[in-house]
């Protein structure tokens, strides 16, 4: 299947009507009076940003019955989740760059950074967030460093918890308590979740407790691709058997008509148990039974913050407030094998990597005139430690206990300055906007890891200049340049591991590393009315300095080995094109009233190059092609709905990936149908059917930089036709 990139998005320009007006949209539809914060830190309608924000609601999620972030983003072309395999769903991409170059905040706080050792072993992921405790999620789409300083390179995903105040009746009604209970099941895992919602007032106390569990197997990929038994051509998921605990509480007090207080405690625990039989081979085999290769994960988050808002009009402020947060974000990965191959029997690999941060925010708005003035700051310490302890359970060799990172101190503190300025009644609204982050990591020697290294220190200055122009009500135009940039993370500035030097490699340190960068071009059109919302949007960027791995031989111990170091080697630049649009077809036909239809299309087109080379390289985390349409109906009295959607992917193109050698994935075409039915005002039920036509298809966020001639590659399809049912009662 070949879909021309611009074809949709053009068919979607010269096929919309507008005018003044219209109805209040689905859940499930694109609609420019949503509200974001992230965008800019205050709350502006969607309508109103110079850039392209998604925007996803606590109803969206529940009504596209989404268990987990991949599910949450599954129709939204340009925001990609990858699969780790073992170690769960990896983090996001952004208009084709993901990783720790996107930052996550949760509730403003910063998220602990991905970890990835390349090996079988040793993987951190960012996934520490249940769908179940979210109000909303947004994505900023391009560099947003000028607002969140390092990380925010390609993107940014802020994930927004419930409140007390989400469930309760207004502070004039006195006292309330608001009780629900939902429980669910997902045919893709036989997974069972269950969430237990309490929120009360008592005087002006508000408190939240949102608890959450989940119990599970194994994600399904296709059906009719199974294949059992062990080793390297095994095509079936491993078995895997996963618990996780997810719990929110709030407190929220004002104490007086212009101050709030607040507490936040979150805990988040996951723990999965698989059999590896699909790493058995010639290497790691047979003297015991299968089952003793196994993996034991768990992965935790705690945080504990408060909050103090002030909303009161003084000289240098109308409204400020600052946060302080503690967060402690840990993975032990514990594995067990057993291999003669490399002289040694039955072993126990045990892997921890642990980030703790402290974070103190503070933001201040001032209104005067036609501005808009947000200004304040954020100071962020991390320690992050990491271990890999070898423990050889039949006593062939000594125990290995190693560091292969030193502990690591890293401050990271920023200052910025914007301005919203209105003008001409309204009709130009300009954001310009500064920032100025430094960043220093401090590494420590103790009894495991001796190597001593120099700190490493870099600071960077970003910019962002946004405007958006209203011809009139229905159409208006934006454009946006904002720069991006990444402070190396600390495993990139000090892993090194001599510990297989004697098989020909080794990984070597660079605390000299430099900031990756970019710089970031968009322009767009966006119109609304009766008959629907339009936004379509051309992107730019331009990213430097990107820390890579470069390998060159040098002489260890006595040998030639190849060693491997992080180093700023290439550059790259992605090109694209988004387009989204709502039509109500209760006005434009006589459909249904409470009928809609939404189309959504993005692209992207990226090439990088690394120092030494010659021509440009296509770089494989751009994702092909994707749109979804999707038709909805909300019945007018809100009694029940439902959701058709139709989600089209082409091919990707061997010329579209940087190893000719690479697999690559054919084109598909999925429908879902999703409903809701609300059988009294207490209880709703919700359900979907995934995959109506049971089609065979894999994602490129999993397969790539896998071999074409890998025998396993079925392991990475999705599920064939699933389900997932819920009913949430409230008392």
């Amino acid at each position: 299947m070949k879909v021309h990139p611009l074809a949709l998005a053009t068919a979607l320009a010269s096929n919309t009507l507008f005018a003044d007006g219209g109805p209040v949209a689905s859940s499930q539809t694109f609609v420019l009076d949503k509200v974001t914060v992230a965008a800019t830190l205050t709350e502006q309608k969607v309508a109103d940003v110079a850039n392209t924000v998604s925007v996803i609601s606590q109803e969206d999620i529940e009504n596209n019955s989404a268990t987990n972030i991949r599910e949450m983003l599954r129709y939204e072309p340009g925001v990609e989740v990858g699969s780790a395999g073992r170690f769960g769903l990896s983090g996001f991409t952004v208009r084709g760059l993901g990783g720790n170059r996107v930052k996550i905040l949760v509730d403003g706080v910063e998220q602990a950074k991905d970890f990835n050792s390349g090996g079988p072993y040793l993987r951190g992921t960012r996934n520490f967030v249940d769908v179940d405790s979210l109000k909303q999620v947004e994505v900023v789409k391009g560099p947003a460093s000028s607002l969140y300083g390092s990380d925010a390179l390609a993107g940014l995903v802020s994930f927004v918890t419930k409140d007390a105040s989400d469930y309760l009746a207004p502070t004039s009604s006195g006292n309330d308590t608001h009780v629900s209970i939902k429980a669910g099941y997902n045919s893709v895992d036989q997974s069972f979740n269950e969430t237990l919602t309490l929120a009360n007032r008592i005087n002006d106390l508000e408190s939240l407790l949102v608890y959450t569990r989940r119990d599970g197997e194994e994600y399904d990929n296709y059906n009719d691709s199974y294949q059992g038994g062990q080793g390297n051509d095994r095509t079936k998921a491993d078995p895997v058997d996963f618990q996780s605990d997810n719990l929110l509480l709030k407190l929220s007090l004002p104490l007086n008509e212009h101050h709030t207080i607040g507490l936040t405690a979150e805990y988040q625990q996951s723990q999965t148990d698989t059999d590896l039989l699909s790493l058995e081979g010639p290497s790691y085999s047979s003297t015991f039974n299968y089952s003793d290769y196994r993996g034991d994960d768990t992965n935790t988050r705690k945080r504990v913050g408060f909050s103090h808002d002030i909303d009161q009009s003084t000289a240098l402020f109308d409204q400020l407030s600052w946060s302080l947060d503690w967060q402690e974000s840990t993975t032990e990965q514990v594995s067990y094998n057993h291999t003669n191959f490399f002289g040694y029997g039955r072993r126990k690999i045990d892997y921890s990597n642990e980030e703790q941060a402290l974070q103190f925010s503070l933001q201040a708005n001032k209104n005067f005139d036609n501005h808009l003035v947000t200004y304040g700051g954020q100071y962020h310490a991390t320690e992050l430690e990491n271990s890999t302890d070898k423990f050889y359970l039949d006593g062939t060799r000594p125990d290995d206990i190693q560091r292969y990172t030193p502990t690591v101190d890293g401050v990271t503190w920023g200052l910025f300055l914007q301005d919203q300025i209105s003008l001409f009644n309204g009709k130009l609204l300009l954001t310009p906007g500064v920032r100025y982050d430094s960043f220093t990591a401090e590494p420590d020697t103790d009894a495991i890891y001796t190597t001593e290294f120099d700190d490493h220190d870099s600071d960077k200055w970003t910019a962002r200049l946004g405007g958006v122009y209203k011809f009139n009500d229905t159409y208006s135009v934006f454009a946006q340049f904002s720069q991006g940039f990444k402070a190396p993370d600390l495993v990139q500035l000090y892993r090194e591991d001599s510990a297989s030097w004697y098989r020909g490699y080794v990984t070597i340190a660079n605390p000299d590393l430099d900031p990756e960068k970019s710089n970031a071009y968009e322009l767009g059109l966006r119109t609304q009315g009766i008959w629907g919302n339009f936004e379509v949007a051309a992107f730019y960027n331009d990213y430097s300095d990107f820390i890579d791995t470069q390998t060159d031989e040098i002489f260890f111990n006595g040998l030639t080995v190849d060693a491997t170091q992080y180093q700023n080697i290439a550059e790259a630049t992605i090109k694209g094109i988004e387009a989204r649009a709502s039509i109500w077809l209760d006005q434009v036909s006589s459909a249904p009233l409470g009928s809609s239809l939404q189309i959504s299309i993005a692209y992207a087109d990226g090439e990088g190059k690394n120092d030494g080379e010659s021509g440009d390289t296509p770089i494989d985390s751009v994702a092909p092609l994707k749109a979804v349409i999707g038709a909805n109906y909300d019945a007018p009295e809100g009694q029940w709905g439902t959701s058709l959607n139709w989600t089209l992917v082409p091919e990707k193109e061997a010329d579209d990936v940087s190893d000719e050698s690479d697999a690559t994935t054919a084109g598909f075409g999925i429908l879902d149908i999703s409903g809701y039915y609300n059988v009294t005002e207490q209880l709703t039920l919700r359900g979907g059917i995934y995959n109506l036509t049971d089609k065979e298809y894999a994602l490129w966020e999993d397969i790539r930089g896998k071999s074409e001639s890998t025998s396993y590659l079925d392991r990475y399809t999705q599920p064939g036709r699933n389900f997932s049912i819920s009913a949430t009662y409230s008392f």
